[in-house]
């Protein structure tokens, strides 16, 4: 048996406990029924708004993760190698 903490040891198990996660709730709303009073929308209005916000969102991320951040790695590379320069020139002064 499996400590709590560890992960599962195969993918099938993992898409097993995904599926029941998701079915589970939902199986026991089909089972109770209840009576949401849940507010009308147009599918068109609820799909644009989904996009209005998903895009930008989409936007920012793909710069973050491939603009951004490898700028900022290039940046501390830089600044690393040239601390590393300026130890190295001392080390050879001091000899």
């Amino acid at each position: 048996m499996q400590n709590a903490n560890q992960e599962p040891t195969c993918a099938v198990c993992k898409t097993i406990r995904y599926f029941l996660m998701a079915a589970v709730p939902i199986l026991v709303l089909v089972y109770a029924k209840p009576e949401l009073d849940l507010p009308e929308m147009q599918l068109q209005v609820l799909i644009g708004n989904i996009l209005w916000v998903a895009v930008p969102l989409l936007i920012a991320w793909k710069y973050y993760w491939e603009i951004w951040k490898p700028k900022q790695r290039r940046k501390a590379r830089r600044e690393a190698k040239k601390i590393q320069e300026e130890q190295d020139q001392q080390t050879s002064l001091e000899l």
